[in-house]
């Protein structure tokens, strides 16, 4: 096992930069989940670490061993990918266990190497059979194993259960996360689905435009993003956000022309007269019995319902202030009519500030 280090990485496909300047330290053993749009660079991140693709700037090190020009064969790193690239004419034992024939390990060592693999993943009645007889979430162990059985410093996933129906990627985002409890390898996977990044990662990496936009815990990035774009990554449903205009030294007008105080400290980097966005997410608006004066800092406001989500737990309600489309979350199974008129309510103490000008958190 081993850490990894991004120390100013940069990456150019001819004129077009896609990394622009990268730093991260992963800790040995720790589980790190690159999130993030399409082409925001994440994979890239990942195939210049496995030395599929070379660095345009900056330094990668995996433990103290600066790999920049390090062959990737020599680097001690299991890829998973999207693909399973299983041989169709081998058995899953002979899938496991060919890198170790191409490194030279003997018939017994790769067997006993496959056997405990195997073991770990719960296919030791699978290791006779041949890909074709397999489903798609044992050919994705089988892939899984192929990597145990190198013990690899690293573990990198590219991608691995998006071609699994959606029962099947739930079932095997617990299993990879056993796994890595498991062998305690450090590992670091790459998805643009935010679910799977909350539910793996030890910390996450949100990545967009190239760049690092925040690094910390599923919990940190959720209840303290860095800026609008992280807020609105993470979290189903999505954060609301409500265009709001600053029109004194502690006031905000919101769309509705009601006005709300706020703390001079959480503004105190904003203009006077300035847009600034409340981003506020559906589980913490309320909906409550009847309109009322409301206390300090609350926001209470009547609106339509136009569609109604019930999915048995929870409910979700779709509205509006303004001309902002509103997601509430309601706790259990609620029946909303169209067009029914409901009353919702939420505390500014709950909500994110951000400014219209670079989306960055205003406090």
């Amino acid at each position: 096992m081993a850490s990894v280090r991004y120390e100013n990485i940069t990456k150019s496909f001819g004129e077009v930069s896609v990394i622009k300047g990268v730093d991260l330290e992963i800790k040995d053993g720790e589980f790190v989940v690159f999130v993030g749009p399409s082409g925001c660079g994440k994979s890239t991140l990942l195939r210049m670490l496995a030395g599929l693709e070379d660095a345009s700037g900056g330094d990668l090190y995996i433990g103290e061993n600066k790999v920049n020009d390090v062959p990737a064969k020599n680097r001690n790193i299991a890829m998973v990918f999207q693909n399973y690239a299983l041989y169709p004419h081998m058995t899953v034992a002979e899938n496991m266990g060919f890198g170790l024939k191409l490194r030279g390990k003997t018939k017994a060592e790769r067997e006993k190497a496959v056997k405990k693999a195997a073991g770990i993943l719960g296919i030791e009645d699978l290791l006779d059979r041949q890909p074709r007889a397999l489903s798609g979430g044992q050919r994705q162990r089988v892939a899984m194993g192929r990597a145990i059985v190198r013990n690899p410093d690293v573990f990198l996933m590219d991608e691995p259960l998006s071609n699994l129906d959606a029962k099947l990627r739930t079932q095997m985002r617990v299993e990879i996360r056993k796994l890595q409890h498991r062998v305690g390898t450090t590992t670091i996977y790459v998805t643009h689905d935010q679910v799977e990044a909350m539910t793996l990662a030890d910390r996450i990496a949100v990545l967009d435009g190239g760049y690092v936009q925040q690094f910390g815990t599923p919990n940190e990035l959720y209840h303290n993003p860095a800026n609008k774009f992280v807020a609105g990554f993470l979290g189903s449903p999505a954060i609301n956000f409500i265009r709001c205009k600053l029109t004194g030294k502690d006031q905000l007008q919101l769309p509705d022309g009601q006005t709300i105080s706020i703390p001079a400290e959480r503004i105190k980097t904003a203009a006077d007269g300035e847009d600034i966005e409340i981003g506020i997410r559906p589980e913490y608006i309320d909906v409550i019995e009847k309109l009322q004066k409301p206390e300090s800092g609350t926001v209470i406001w009547q609106a339509p319902v136009s569609l109604a989500e019930s999915l048995g737990s929870e409910t979700l309600v779709y509205t509006h202030i303004g001309d902002h489309n509103i997601t509430v979350k309601v706790t259990g199974n609620k029946n909303y009519s169209e067009d029914q008129n409901v009353i919702l309510s939420f505390n500014i103490d709950r909500a994110h500030l951000f400014s219209t000008r670079d989306g960055r958190l205003l406090s």
